[in-house]
């Protein structure tokens, strides 16, 4: 039976409700995984190598196996369950990771993973074909990293007042009805090519968003007043890239912010307020993106969303591997260039897509 108890579409309280919950969900999953993660680098449980690998699992069990659980998550429409289910697994893979971090890394991977396709599919039917509301919701994650990266840097991550927060949150998930969630799928797709094609372009764009996000250096960023506004800045961008496409247009929002974005990360990122400025940018788009391939996937909201989250993850690769590795981007000109060129892939993403196949953007415009 479908998690499916509105057939209508939900009312403005309904819809703030849902964000606030899974918002915070959102916030309290990224600060346990992070917790958990940083204070192992911290406390000198595994070496170096040990740790590189570590990092890569979790990340490749947390965003690298969203795709296929999606396909999952989608034939068995429960996406309120997988969320209840991933905050239930970060919860346990708190219980003595220090002593066994294999298992608590790949269990708040797989939690993570659960957590973000089921409240992910739940959002993304909260304003259908939009992107408000699936930008409010990934907008807390930033500040949950943050919060999680730092308690486990100084050592000081206490798990309790995340794992009340998990707890409650799931209360209420539990309680809240959700919004009609759409599983029809096409059964004569229109233009399918034009379908994948647009949705590789706009999946190329996304990993190239990531490899500059993971690669870029930022000299300042460090002690906590920087880095503080740097990340409320990143979740101002993440939570009002929705707002503004919506209303302004998304082609207009997401590819103006980006090349707007790619001469103050490349020559600005010395200068704390060009680069703070250059980052709210960089990050508006994020929502357009995500909900842009939830509309070239009708009927696979888990999936449209894993597959967003593989190619963040296999543009973090570039960086990343081999683990342990420490590869940054330190050119200024192919800051820029990469940058100006997710700009121009996705302008051409947008630009096919409202033109081979509108019907699918038309609560949007360009």
């Amino acid at each position: 039976m479908d998690e499916n108890t509105v057939n209508t579409f939900p009312s403005r309280g309904q819809i703030c409700a849902n964000l606030a919950v899974y918002g915070t969900a959102h916030t309290a999953v990224d600060a346990t995984c992070a917790g958990i993660l940083f204070t192992l680098w911290n406390r000198d449980v595994l070496s170096t190598t040990e740790l590189g690998w570590y990092f890569f699992l979790y990340n490749l069990l947390a965003f690298g196996m969203q795709p296929v659980l999606g396909l999952a998550l989608d034939r068995l429409r429960r996406p309120r369950s997988a969320a209840m289910a991933g905050c239930l697994l970060t919860a346990l893979a708190t219980t003595g990771f220090a002593q066994r971090p294999l298992l608590a890394i790949c269990v708040a991977g797989v939690g993570n993973a659960l957590f973000h396709l089921g409240a992910g599919s739940i959002c993304l039917n909260l304003t259908p074909g939009r992107a408000v509301a699936p930008g409010m919701f990934v907008a807390p994650g930033a500040a949950g990293l943050f919060l999680g990266t730092l308690q486990g840097r100084n050592d000081a991550f206490e798990s309790l007042p995340f794992l009340v927060l998990l707890a409650v949150c799931c209360v209420a998930m539990r309680v809240l009805p959700l919004p009609a969630l759409d599983y029809r799928r096409e059964q004569a797709p229109s233009q399918p090519r034009w379908s994948w094609a647009v949705l590789c372009l706009l999946l190329l764009c996304i990993g190239v968003r990531s490899t500059v996000g993971f690669g870029i250096v930022l000299p300042w960023n460090e002690g906590m007043g920087w880095p503080l506004a740097l990340t409320g800045f990143v979740v101002m961008g993440k939570g009002l890239g929705g707002v503004m496409a919506d209303w302004l247009g998304w082609g207009r929002v997401a590819v103006g912010a980006l090349a707007l974005a790619a001469p103050l990360l490349a020559f600005g990122a010395n200068e704390p307020s060009a680069a703070i400025t250059g980052m709210f940018l960089f990050n508006l788009p994020m929502a357009v993106t995500l909900v842009a391939g939830a509309n070239l996937l009708p009927g696979r909201p888990a999936f449209a969303f894993g597959l967003t989250c593989l190619a963040l993850e296999a543009g973090a690769w570039i960086i990343m591997l081999p683990p342990g590795s420490e590869r940054v981007i330190d050119s200024e000109w192919l800051v820029f260039g990469a940058v100006f060129a997710a700009a121009a892939v996705l302008y051409l993403t947008l630009q096919a897509a409202f033109l081979r196949l509108a019907p699918r953007f038309a609560r949007v415009r360009l």
